[in-house]
C-alpha cells in the first residue's frame, strides 16, 4: 500500500541542464555538494532539506513510503506551493499533516504508526 509523504524543500541553485552522466536520483558533485536531479533538472538542496530527506530515507522501507520532494524553487512547484500555502522549508506533508522544519524521528514513526494502524 504505502504513504505517500511530499517533501517541500528550496534549494540554493537550480541548473536546467542534466549533467549527460548522471540519472534520476542523487549525487555528490566533485567538491562534495550534494546534487539531486528531479525531474530532468539539477539542483542543489541546502543541509536542512538534505538532513530531512535522509532522515525520510531511512524509514522508507519499513512503512514503505513512497517520497515525492518537490523544489520550490522551480517555478512549476512554486504555483503548486502557493496554492497548498507552504510558506517555509523544508515541510513534510503527510495527508493533512504538515512537519515544518526537521522533526525528530520518533514524530515521524509516530504519524507513520497511526496512520498504519495497530500491528
Amino acid at each position: 500500500m504505502g504513504i505517500i509523504v511530499d517533501l517541500y524543500i528550496k534549494s540554493n541553485r537550480v541548473d536546467n541542464i542534466r549533467p549527460p552522466i548522471l540519472g534520476q536520483g542523487e549525487h555528490l558533485n566533485s567538491i562534495g555538494e550534494d546534487v539531486w536531479i528531479i525531474d530532468g533538472t539539477t539542483i542543489f538542496p541546502n543541509e536542512k532539506d538534505v538532513e530531512v530527506k535522509e532522515m525520510l530515507e531511512t524509514l522508507r522501507e519499513k512503512y514503505e513510503l513512497k517520497i515525492k520532494v518537490h523544489d520550490i524553487s522551480l517555478r512549476s512547484e512554486r504555483r503548486k506551493a502557493y496554492f497548498k500555502k507552504i510558506k517555509q522549508t523544508p515541510m513534510i506533508v503527510i495527508g493533512g499533516q504538515r512537519i515544518e522544519g526537521i522533526p525528530k524521528i520518533d514524530e515521524l514513526e509516530k504519524i507513520f504508526d497511526s496512520i498504519n494502524g495497530p500491528g
